[in-house]
């Protein structure tokens, strides 16, 4: 017998119970309503999808379309709200077209100003480099007129003063009438050779021009070669056969002639105290450029800043790994990528220098100027401990006294901090002046940073 899924209760208070259902027609009509129900649940759910790609639709509209989205909003014959799925979707995609058609035309006509402007600076530039040239011109003719008024004694005393003589100089240089476009063609320089470096134009052709041979190949020798320590300038100026015989104070004025016209800069760094680092200014990499064809290799100053903090510790590393190979410590580097340890735990211990000793032995160093992080610093002895272990002893090289007495108070809390956490690791430390590194520095006791705090 078949059932309605409706229920009845056949008394108060009892549990509801099925209806049999009376005839066939019932039956039908069951049926119809059941689909009628799942049809509406169907379309219900449609609805409710429909809705959520309506309002997605929507908010797409609202980020991605122009004030022409706005102002549909606010009615007329196409208000937004009044247009189909498929009508929304095509003012979308149009308004954004259109968006980029308008994009595309405010980028071309940036391009046209921007190239416009740049033709103006060039022009601009121009001129200022052929007054700059007409002034120093002048001021020639101005000095050897008056060296000729002093140093000629008949006309000492009916000729003018040399300010008499500047101003009359002056007018009669001015020109009466313009000059011709053959006359300008031969000051303007080739636009290729020109570049403006901190608001000013250079023509290269005429700085270049003004370098005796020997200061182009210094200057060719320091784009060469990177080097930046006058001691390593000079050491390579040796392999030059046009600059081996110059002395190192004619080299010097060399690069002091190179600096007075704006193409060596030279920096301070207080490890190498009264000494000074030489580069190659923006105007000096562009006249190399212009001579030899080539831009200058990247600088010594620059590498050491890309692998270290500061050129006061790159430079301090550099002159530790100077000392070892003096000591004749062998396959000394500071390379980053050579000196890179991969640990167990994935991390990576990267000690500052790595040396081999005479008789064969890796050695690990550090160089240290007492202003780092404590925290830093323990966590780079809890590396070295996993990578070197008992195997070697890490030195420690620091520059002054304040900071050993700071790198040996710090070693101390980490070896307090694994006795505490009843760590079993054990790292040996040997740390030393920088200026007590000497043939003798083996005798330096070693700190044991261990449970067993053991003198060597």
């Amino acid at each position: 017998m078949a059932f309605y899924k409706d229920t009845y209760r056949s008394r108060p208070g009892s549990n509801y119970r099925r209806r049999p259902l009376r005839n066939q027609d019932e039956v039908y009509q069951k049926h119809l309503e059941e689909q009628v129900d799942e049809s509406n649940s169907a379309l219900s759910k449609a609805s409710g999808k429909a809705k959520k790609l309506r309002d997605m639709m929507m908010t797409i509209a609202e980020k991605l379309c122009d004030e022409e989205y706005s102002e549909k909003q606010l009615g007329g014959p196409n208000q937004i709200f009044k247009l189909s799925d498929e009508e929304l979707r095509d003012f979308i995609i149009q308004n954004c077209y259109e968006q980029r058609r308008n994009l595309m035309a405010n980028i071309k006509e940036l391009q046209k100003m921007y190239t416009q402007e740049k033709k103006d600076k060039e022009v601009l530039a121009q001129d200022i480099i052929r007054l700059k040239q007409e002034n120093k011109d002048l001021n020639k003719q101005i000095e050897n007129m008056e060296y000729s008024i002093a140093h000629t004694p008949s006309a000492r005393q009916s000729s003018p003063s040399p300010a008499e003589q500047r101003q009359e100089v002056q007018v009669r240089v001015e020109p009466s009438e313009s000059p011709s476009q053959e006359d300008l063609n031969d000051l303007i320089p080739d636009q290729s050779q020109i570049v403006v470096i901190d608001g000013e134009p250079y023509d290269l052709s005429q700085v270049a021009g003004d370098l005796s041979e020997y200061q182009k190949l210094s200057l060719k020798l320091i784009g060469d070669t990177g080097a930046a320590e006058f001691e390593d300038i000079y050491s390579e100026a040796q392999k030059v056969p046009s600059l081996a015989s110059n002395k190192s104070d004619t080299l010097r004025k060399y690069f002091t002639a190179l600096e007075e016209q704006k193409l060596v800069e030279k920096l301070k760094c207080n490890v190498l105290r009264n000494a000074k680092l030489t580069i190659l200014t923006e105007l000096g990499k562009n006249v190399y450029k212009y001579l030899f064809g080539k831009s200058p290799v990247k600088s010594e100053v620059n590498r050491i800043e890309a692998m270290h903090d500061n050129l006061e510790h790159g430079y301090g590393i550099k002159k530790m790994c100077k000392n070892l190979e003096m000591l004749g410590f062998m396959n000394v580097t500071m390379d980053r990528a050579e000196c890179t340890i991969t640990l167990p735990n994935k991390k990576l211990y990267i000690p500052d220098a790595i040396a081999y000793s005479p008789d064969g032995k890796k050695t690990y160093w550090e160089y240290e100027r007492g202003n780092h992080h404590e925290g830093d610093f323990i966590d780079k002895l809890d590396k070295a401990a996993v990578a070197i272990g008992n195997s070697s002893i890490l030195h420690i090289i620091v520059d002054k006294t304040d900071s050993k007495k700071t790198v040996e108070k710090e070693c101390m809390a980490f070896k307090t901090q694994k006795f505490k956490a009843g760590s079993k690791v054990k790292l040996s430390v040997r740390i030393l002046l920088l200026s007590d590194m000497t043939g003798d520095m083996d005798k330096t006791p070693i700190m044991q940073l261990g449970r067993d705090d053991k003198r060597r």
